[in-house]
């Protein structure tokens, strides 16, 4: 049994999903992370959020870039 990273209950090994939170998130996060079934859930959705939001703001910026 392993324990998730952010609610410390214990899991079997194959239920984990290990990621790299700062990859997605910046240089603020933990490097290697665990996460059971709905930890990993709510980091995606969570996540998603933050990364589209960023990416969208860095397309804006090329345009107005190409633009001006």
């Amino acid at each position: 049994m392993i324990e998730c990273n952010i609610c410390e209950e214990l899991f079997e090994e194959l239920e984990l999903t290990t990621v790299t939170p700062s990859q997605y998130l910046g240089q603020a996060y933990p490097h290697v992370t665990s996460f059971c079934p709905s930890c990993f859930r709510k980091f995606l959705i969570k996540a998603r959020e933050i990364h589209d939001s960023a990416e969208k703001e860095k397309k804006d910026n090329l345009k107005q870039f190409l633009n001006s």
